[in-house]
């Protein structure tokens, strides 16, 4: 689910589903610019959670499973930790302010 996130945000392809026929070239570079940004960070948010179930299953470690939370305060300890959360955080924000262009233009 991660990659598929991923490719459709570099791939454009969310544009699929938006109808820009009333939107100004400006409106439109920007919802492609955020919704590229935004898509792709979910895409590594998913990868992060994803990859932390993986490890956990691997060890038989139960109590390594994390949500979204615990995920983010695992990769904060790391040397990049704290680097990571504010690309995740601009990426989040992104992704949010993608969905008022997903909301205005959606195709109907």
């Amino acid at each position: 689910i991660a990659a598929y996130l991923v490719r459709r945000g570099w791939q454009v392809r969310f544009t699929e589903d938006l109808d820009f026929a009333g939107a100004s070239a400006k409106a439109r570079d920007a919802a492609i610019k955020v919704g590229r940004v935004g898509w792709c960070a979910l895409g590594v948010v998913y990868g992060i959670v994803g990859v932390l179930v993986v490890y956990a299953a691997a060890t038989y470690d139960p109590q390594k499973v994390a949500g979204l939370d615990g995920a983010l305060k695992t990769r904060a300890g790391q040397p990049f930790g704290t680097m990571l959360l504010i690309a995740v955080a601009l990426g989040l924000a992104a992704a949010g302010g993608y969905c008022f262009f997903d909301a205005r233009y959606q195709r109907r």
